[in-house]
């Protein structure tokens, strides 16, 4: 599999494109990409494109498109309503999340969100990153914080609601679109708890034990999103 870069205007069939001085950047100096080798372009949208790397303008990378792949819509819509937690086990479960085929992530600020600094630009990178990674056409949508009570007043919500919980018993899986709620580190507060009981969700668990928050994020979608 050749290697995947986000670029949001893709080529179309036979035409050369100059592109971006940070996509150039990745393509020649982080990935040392040879002359005359093929490489993929997503538009994050469900678009991408075959190209070549056929020349170097100064520091610029010219591909020319081969072949432009159709959209590919997602099957199914799933969001992730996720509490801020340590930076760390945040920046694994985007990664998780996108590859995994979330939607839309809603950060979340709850009681016990242990919140340093907020890094959206760095957080959309590490979303990009996985989709180059993963394979994945489609980059999710990455909103900004919300208080919890607001995040739950979304309009948008899918009608499914779960709200992980470690101390309900798992519930069996099923399609159609979904809202995932993850709490933070120490997880949600009573009163959240009983807000978000109140907006529609159903408490579901994913077994006996107290799971790390970004392994939560990976084993809930891979039980009940994809």
């Amino acid at each position: 599999m050749s290697r995947r870069y986000h670029h949001p205007a893709l080529p179309a069939p036979g035409e050369r494109q100059t592109l971006p001085k940070d996509t150039s950047h990745h393509i020649l100096q982080v990935c040392r990409h040879p002359r005359g080798e093929p490489l993929q372009l997503f538009d994050g949208a469900g678009a991408e494109a075959h190209c070549l790397l056929v020349d170097v303008q100064g520091q610029r990378a010219v591909v020319e498109c081969t072949a432009l792949l159709p959209d590919c819509a997602p099957s199914r819509r799933v969001v992730l309503l996720l509490a801020l937690c340590k930076p760390t086990a945040w920046e694994t479960s985007l990664r998780m999340a996108t590859e995994l085929g979330v939607d839309l992530v809603q950060p979340v600020l709850a009681e016990r969100s242990t919140v340093r600094k907020l890094r959206l630009e760095r957080w959309q990178k590490v979303l990009v990153a996985a989709c180059e990674q993963s394979g994945r056409r489609w980059l999710p949508t990455l909103h900004e914080p919300l208080p919890l009570e607001r995040a739950l007043r979304a309009p948008s919500l899918p009608s499914r609601r779960l709200l992980l919980s470690p101390d309900a018993s798992p519930l069996p899986s099923a399609s159609g679109d979904l809202a995932l709620l993850v709490g933070p580190e120490g997880g949600l507060s009573d009163q959240e708890r009983a807000q978000a009981l109140q907006a529609g969700f159903t408490p579901a668990g994913l077994g006996a034990h107290v799971l790390r928050v970004d392994t939560a994020v990976a084993a809930a979608l891979a039980r009940y999103g994809c």
